[in-house]
């Protein structure tokens, strides 16, 4: 039996060394249904990706031990890997970061803080988007648009009460931004 729940098929892995804005934002994916994984630096989310293969990343830029710039990199350079689309989650909101973290092969850019109240439209975009710039561009291994895309649902957020705490949406719209 299919889950038609938004986003229910999606299987997302998120690349945050700040703990408090990695679980805001797996928070926010869980509650459209995906599937999340969580890696607190490059070295770990690597490790993750030999049993775990998302449908896309969204990776931190500044990170410890292995930076978002080294993970592409390394993500990269697996021929397993080149179809998953990854895309720089970051504090950096200059001028130029957008178009620098584009050029170096992520495939999009979302700033932080996010806004949890639409992270799902915002993605469902994004995706659509470089699916379609990549079968435009004829890659061998198109990156492609997860499953059973919807649109969402309206957004009620669940009331301090509730029982499930593994797929709320936190009470503040947006997450702090890296100090």
């Amino acid at each position: 039996m299919q889950n038609d729940q938004p986003g229910s098929t999606w299987r997302v892995m998120v690349v945050e060394d700040e703990e408090d804005n990695r679980d805001v934002i797996a928070a926010a994916l869980m509650f459209y249904k995906m599937t999340v994984r969580t890696a607190a630096n490059g070295i770990e989310a690597i490790e993750l990706l030999r049993d775990f293969v998302p449908d896309f990343i969204l990776c931190d830029l500044a990170m410890p031990k292995m930076d978002g710039w080294q993970t592409l990199l390394a993500i990269r350079s697996d021929p397993k890997m080149l179809h998953i689309p990854v895309i720089a989650l970051t504090a950096y909101a200059m001028k130029g970061d957008r178009e620098n973290a584009l050029a170096k092969g992520f495939d999009g850019y979302i700033t932080k803080p996010i806004d949890v109240l639409t992270i799902f439209a915002t993605l469902k975009t994004m995706l659509s988007e470089i699916a379609q710039k990549t079968v435009g561009n004829g890659d061998e291994q198109p990156k492609v648009l997860p499953a059973t895309v919807v649109q969402p649902p309206n957004l009620l957020l669940p009331s301090s009460g509730h029982d499930d705490t593994t797929n709320t949406v936190p009470h503040s719209n947006s997450i702090a931004q890296n100090h």
